[in-house]
């Protein structure tokens, strides 16, 4: 069974679908055969139909799971001697499967045109229906276009085509990305290049890095921008995995300009996330203007992800909206993202640009507010707020709860947060004054601190009370 178990992982994608349940494969005499197929062990082969036809058994009467038959095994997963070994051996090749699944439709189902050209030679015959797909693998456009009245098959998903799932689009068109000959002959008798099956062929072409195929489906009116049924864009899976290449073949590709300002954007949104600096150098050297957009800001997500390399660029390339909105529905700006971050440099560096500094969210909470709820055992977020105060923030503006940041801090910050917080709350109030407030809740800041319960801030406030 571990011979088996490895066999299957080295010989592809088909004979994990069809062969994966061996739990039911009981039959020791298929077993054998079986392994020997997947592990092309050709020698192994001819010994074992041999010792069956020395004990008088024959090998057309090995039946294993399912009703598959040697033969349908070799048909989709072995080789093209295996197969006609086989045959010769007596193996029937119009055998049914509980499906009724004969072994050229197997040899169909693997994308294999040298197993099925012997079960042809040999007298099968190929199931009407599938008549298309045995001519597109054999290249044989001829008769591709004598089948004509079964392209639709390609481009539909009603119940009837669905007898056959294994034929669907995503299978065939899809599968054939790794084979630009059969994808050509396929997308020229009518195949949909963006049939969504859950599986975009172009999403596949990306994936596989088929750039051949990937030209290919283009040519034929394949798009860029949907997605597939896991949200997957070819454009995002293609910067995911070339970036540079791809890119330029996507943007020469794209002759709409609307179309491909899209696609740009969705790159910079990407090169943004994915931190990388380059690709954002490459994207602005072809259009500085990608710095904008009217939601999911380039220099919003920079900032959010802590990338000070990214913001320099956006910022360098020229004026930049500078408190831009996270998203259409969001009012938190990049000086908020990059505090939150504790990168004190991008911090600073948005601050020079002129960031606002006491902007308030949708929550009404301001940069201040996020560097004061932060707790950590370095001293960044306390020359955080050192910094957010000497470029004039608010340090007596109230959250949704009416705790000011010093009461925030106490509760939820480091202890250097709280230091810096007291020494400028004391620069305009009393400590009897500045002690005696109180949150929407009643709490002033030595309920916060006994709710809190840690020594060093106790020490702290009494330092300074």
């Amino acid at each position: 069974m571990e011979r088996t178990n490895r066999a299957l992982q080295t010989h592809g994608v088909a004979a994990n679908i069809a062969f994966s349940n061996l739990a039911f494969l009981n039959n020791s005499v298929f077993m054998t055969l079986f392994q020997a197929i997947l592990s092309a062990d050709l020698t192994g082969l001819r010994a074992e139909i041999d010792r069956l036809q020395e004990d008088g058994e024959k090998v057309r009467a090995v039946v294993g799971c399912g009703g598959r038959t040697p033969l349908h095994v070799a048909a989709m997963s072995g080789s093209a001697a295996m197969t006609e070994m086989l045959i010769d051996a007596g193996c029937a090749i119009e055998a049914r499967d509980h499906r009724g699944w004969t072994p050229p439709v197997f040899a169909i189902f693997g994308l294999r045109p040298d197993t099925l050209r012997i079960l042809r030679r040999a007298g099968a015959a190929i199931p009407e229906d599938l008549a298309l797909h045995a001519a597109i693998l054999n290249g044989d456009r001829i008769a591709a276009d004598r089948h004509s009245r079964y392209r639709d098959a390609f481009n539909r998903r009603d119940r009837a085509f669905l007898l056959r799932p294994h034929f669907s689009p995503e299978n065939f068109v899809s599968d054939c990305v790794n084979r630009p000959e059969m994808l050509r002959t396929l997308l020229e008798v009518g195949a949909n290049p963006n049939l969504n099956t859950g599986t975009l062929p172009l999403t596949t072409a990306c994936y596989q890095k088929q750039w051949e195929a990937f030209d290919l489906l283009l040519d034929f009116g394949a798009q860029l921008m949907p997605a597939d049924y896991d949200g997957e864009h070819p454009v995002e899976l293609a910067l995911r995995y070339d970036a540079p290449p791809l890119l330029d073949r996507v943007i020469e590709r794209t002759q709409q300009p609307k179309e491909r300002t899209r696609i740009l954007h969705f790159a910079m949104r990407k090169a943004c996330y994915d931190r990388n600096a380059e690709l954002v150098r490459r994207l602005l050297a072809i259009d500085p203007g990608l710095r904008h957009h009217p939601w999911d800001d380039p220099l919003t997500i920079a900032a959010n992800r802590g990338s000070l390399e990214i913001v320099d660029l956006l910022l360098a390339a020229g004026p930049c909206d500078i408190d831009g909105p996270a998203s259409e529905n969001s009012r938190s700006t990049p000086l908020m993202f990059a505090v939150r971050s504790g990168n004190r440099e991008l911090v600073q560096r948005l601050l020079q640009a002129g960031a606002r500094v006491n902007p308030r969210d949708d929550e009404g909470v301001s940069p201040l507010y996020f560097a004061c709820n932060q707790e950590s055992w370095s001293a960044n977020y306390s020359e955080i707020v050192q910094d957010l105060l000497d470029a004039g923030a608010d340090p007596t503006v109230r959250s949704e709860f009416g705790r000011t940041p010093l009461m925030t801090a106490v509760l939820e910050g480091g202890p250097d947060v709280v230091e810096v917080l007291l020494k400028e709350a004391l620069k305009t109030s009393e400590p009897a004054d500045l002690f005696a407030e109180r949150d929407d809740n009643g709490n002033s800041i030595h309920d916060l601190a006994r709710h809190r319960d840690d020594d060093r801030i106790f020490a702290i406030l009494k330092e300074y009370e």
